[in-house]
């Protein structure tokens, strides 16, 4: 069975319900577009993620 992008969507979305695997999630997804982006000439420094999780940054 074959599913459709939509659906994988929304599956995916669903499991961020999680709080813990939301936060992985959120920090493969960084990890994964930060390379990509720099291809596009989007320079972005030396990013953590977690300076993403709080008002503060450290």
């Amino acid at each position: 069975m074959k599913l459709t992008l939509w659906q994988r969507m929304t599956r995916w979305l669903a499991s961020l319900s999680h709080a813990e695997a939301g936060q992985q999630d959120t920090q493969r997804m960084m990890e994964a577009i930060l390379p990509v982006a720099s291809l596009y000439g989007i320079d972005m420094g030396n990013v953590e993620t977690r300076w993403f999780r709080h008002d503060k940054t450290y």
